[in-house]
């Protein structure tokens, strides 16, 4: 899971880096909300912990912009300066979370672990989407030496698998053949594979 760490304090932002990495994420530390917008953009970061009071723009118009909140990536605000006001406010743009520093190490990997199954089915569904918009190769009918293949007919035994149900359906088709009688052939024809008929009345 990479995990965007936007943080202005150097060692806050190195000791949320360290821990990170130990849990078997990638890292991807900045130092400001500008920084970190840019890193959403090209990085494709899967989850973010985010200061609110930041140099520049704040967390809370971080969470505002447009861009992140099309993302629908993941963020736990992490801050020990921000009012009451500006947590809800926080938990109102989206913020899955809101923890106030200092924040133990226990703490910030209970929340980790809850946010790695939403973020790998976040992979697969943009995974998903990718393969499905992906451009398909055209199909041809033409055989290598630029001839257009016909469909082949369908004859005997595969024609009649075919039937619908409620049809009765032959062994194979039958060959029509003259009835002779009396040594002349005569007008009628009998099916190969048909029973005779008496002749008797």
């Amino acid at each position: 899971m990479r995990v965007l760490i936007v943080e202005d304090e150097t060692s806050v932002r190195e000791v949320f880096r360290d821990l990170v990495t130990a849990l078997g994420h990638e890292a991807i530390p900045v130092e400001s909300a500008e920084r970190g917008l840019e890193n959403l953009q090209h990085d494709q970061a899967e989850a973010v912990l985010l200061d609110v009071r930041l140099p520049g723009m704040s967390g809370l118009a971080f969470l505002e912009h447009p861009e992140v909140r099309a993302a629908g990536v993941p963020i736990v605000v992490v801050s020990g300066m921000a009012s009451e006001d500006e947590a809800r406010a926080c938990l109102r743009l989206g913020a899955l979370d809101y923890l106030r520093k200092p924040v133990t190490l226990q703490r910030l990997t209970v929340v980790l672990e809850l946010i790695e199954p939403y973020a790998r089915a976040r992979r697969r569904a943009a995974h998903r989407e990718e393969r499905r918009q992906a451009p398909r190769a055209p199909v041809s009918l033409a055989d290598p030496r630029g001839r257009r293949r016909r469909r082949p007919l369908v004859h005997g035994p595969r024609a009649l698998g075919d039937a619908p149900a409620g049809v009765a359906r032959d062994a194979a088709p039958r060959r029509l053949t003259p009835v002779r009688r009396g040594g002349r052939s005569r007008g009628a024809c009998r099916a190969h594979g048909a029973p005779r008929r008496d002749p008797r009345p």
